[in-house]
């Protein structure tokens, strides 16, 4: 947060599909910054524990300060797409994550801030690919591109319970690449992973998603092999 800064903050609550009102809002003004220019020491590379589905914990060794206690901020490259920061004004040195996606590669480092503003240079970073889902279960199919509509890829969610957050893998056949996706993508070579988090939309028992991808020329004449929904490889129509 910006020091000698007023800020008013109102809480709404989700049960995954359907949203609250808005609570009652408290305004407070932060404190001044002290007067200091220079910026905490780097932090170290988080480390990585208690790996599931959609949790882990992170630990990392504390930043110094000349001046102030540093704060930390949690930066995330999914799927090599690109750094976003996760959680910001962490005063612990740890931290566990929720609603995380299943059978994902998440890239993880931290910045140091003290309470002027000045910031610290990045931490290493630190990889991990998180669990399947052992009680996903899914039905996978492939529609061609037509003059009309792009090939999609179709992904019914046959398992017990509703999903908050998803990814999808499959292998091209041959060296098609992705123009655009419907959804958030990645792709190695011939494989791909698209996934999705909702905060207020499920993937429900029994919906199919359609998965729209917009290839290169050369789109497969031939279904998608080895499709998983959360980890979990599924049957093909």
């Amino acid at each position: 947060m910006t020091p000698d800064t007023s800020y008013t903050w109102m809480v709404r609550a989700s049960d995954g599909r359907d949203q609250s009102g808005f609570s009652a809002p408290v305004t407070f003004r932060t404190d001044p910054a002290p007067q200091d220019t220079e910026p905490p020491s780097p932090p170290d590379a988080p480390v990585i524990s208690d790996v599931t589905a959609t949790t882990l914990t992170l630990d990392w060794a504390p930043s110094t300060d000349n001046a102030s206690a540093p704060t930390y901020q949690l930066h995330a490259d999914i799927e090599g797409t690109g750094s976003t920061p996760m959680v910001g004004g962490l005063p612990e040195t740890s931290t566990r994550l929720n609603r995380l996606i299943p059978d994902l590669h998440y890239r993880f480092h931290l910045v140091a801030r003290d309470l002027s503003g000045n910031v610290s240079a990045p931490s290493p970073t630190a990889g991990q690919r998180t669990a399947a889902d052992p009680t996903a279960s899914c039905r996978a199919g492939y529609r061609p591109a037509t003059a009309g509509s792009p090939a999609a890829v179709l992904v019914t969610n046959t398992g017990p319970t509703p999903l908050s957050g998803w990814s999808v893998r499959f292998s091209f056949p041959g060296d098609q690449q992705i123009w655009y996706a419907s959804h958030a993508w990645a792709q190695h070579g011939r494989d791909v992973v698209l996934w999705w988090s909702g905060w207020a939309d499920e993937f429900g028992v029994g919906e199919t998603e359609d998965l729209a991808l917009e290839l290169a020329p050369g789109t497969p004449a031939v279904p998608l092999s080895g499709v998983t929904l959360n980890g979990a490889r599924c049957t093909e129509d």
